[in-house]
């Protein structure tokens, strides 16, 4: 009551803030105008998307993607490019596969990454030259990052990455991989094999016997990695029509193993080879005695 004394310590009645209906409440904005886009980050967000689906091929999520845009943008250049770009691509160009500079770091896991970023490279370039590398480009800066990665004592990656390259067809820069592997001792005589199988895809069998031969002076050859280098010998031979060669290795190598590979039906190819030319000599020259002694004189 107005007769109750003011508590001690407190602010006198007299001094307290009054509120009338004329002070204003402050309102809260709504959300939208609390939190309002820039429209030009946004269409380049867009955008960058749409650059995307077209380089991964996915014309249809471009198409609905620019539908959108277009609504709002109907008369932007770049709107129109992609859509121009969308429709050629739908009129059967084939877009070329990406890959930017950030996924040739140093991480990487030997062959299935090279097939990923070589692969997706293949195909011929597109519309989008500034985001897209040519197969040439995308292996040069791979190898660039194995070179920063990987020591020249790291033989095991070497040789890891020399069959990466001989699986793709990269012969030449899988012999420069097991050239470095072939510098370890243990590593040799594999290394060595697999030179030689390399220039053997070239068609270069000489070079060939020379690498297997090399690989069978290794130190702590083992039974088996002779079999097999023997093997190899003789086929080089059977390439270069050397039939007498290949048949003294592949009886070598049936010596040592006699269910080795293939190694049986092609002894017993030579042989036959050998027997049928043998008789035909032994023909050929009976024919040009008889003919001598049918000769006549006056």
């Amino acid at each position: 009551s107005a007769l109750e004394p003011e508590a001690e310590g407190s602010m006198p009645r007299s001094e307290m803030p009054t509120v009338t209906g004329s002070d204003p409440i402050p309102e809260a904005l709504p959300d939208e105008e609390m939190d309002v886009d820039d429209p030009a980050e946004e269409l380049a967000d867009s955008l960058e998307e749409i650059d995307f689906f077209i380089q991964q091929n996915l014309l249809d999520e471009a198409t609905d993607e620019l539908a959108d845009l277009q609504e709002k943008y109907p008369d932007h250049p770049e709107v129109k490019e992609r859509l121009a770009t969308v429709e050629s691509l739908r009129q059967g160009e084939s877009p070329a596969g990406t890959i930017s500079a950030e996924d040739l770091g140093e991480s990487f896991d030997l062959a299935a990454e090279i097939e990923k970023e070589v692969g997706e490279s293949e195909a011929p370039s597109a519309l989008y030259e500034d985001f897209q590398y040519s197969v040439d480009d995308v292996f040069s800066e791979f190898k660039k990052g194995v070179e920063k990665v990987v020591d020249k004592e790291d033989s095991a990656t070497h040789y890891d990455l020399g069959i990466a390259y001989k699986e793709m067809g990269l012969v030449d820069d899988a012999i420069n991989e097991f050239q470095v592997c072939a510098q370890d001792e243990a590593k040799r005589v594999s290394s060595l094999t697999m030179i030689g199988l390399c220039y053997c895809e070239k068609g270069q069998y000489s070079e060939a016997i020379n690498k297997f031969k090399e690989a069978l002076h290794g130190t702590g050859i083992s039974e088996q990695e002779t079999t097999g280098v023997y093997y190899e010998i003789g086929c080089s031979y059977y390439q270069l029509e050397d039939m007498e060669e290949a048949l003294f290795y592949y009886q070598k190598v049936h010596k040592r193993d006699s269910t080795f590979r293939d190694v049986a039906s092609r002894i017993k190819e030579l042989s036959k080879r050998a027997t049928g030319e043998n008789e035909k000599e032994e023909k050929d020259s009976t024919k040009s005695t008889n003919s001598k002694n049918n000769i006549s004189y006056m």
